[in-house]
């Protein structure tokens, strides 16, 4: 994937993840809601990255998946 491809892929899902937070619930409540699945975003592309290319120990890569479930919990 291009760096291009890449930051069109990103910002997609940034986006998408807004579009998906229903305009009835209150300022607090939507900031809330994106920080979390931006957050989890760019868990997931740190861990993705980390198992494709090896660049992590198996250590910081499980520590990264234990990030995003507390992520998913709070």
């Amino acid at each position: 994937m291009t760096p291009k491809e890449k930051a069109v892929q990103l910002f997609n899902k940034y986006y998408v993840s807004i579009l998906e937070v229903n305009n009835d619930l209150s300022e607090e409540i939507i900031i809330s809601i994106l920080a979390k699945k931006q957050a989890l975003i760019a868990v997931d592309e740190i861990i993705e990255y980390a198992e494709r290319w090896g660049d992590m120990a198996d250590d910081d890569i499980k520590e990264f998946k234990q990030v995003k479930t507390e992520i998913t919990i709070l």
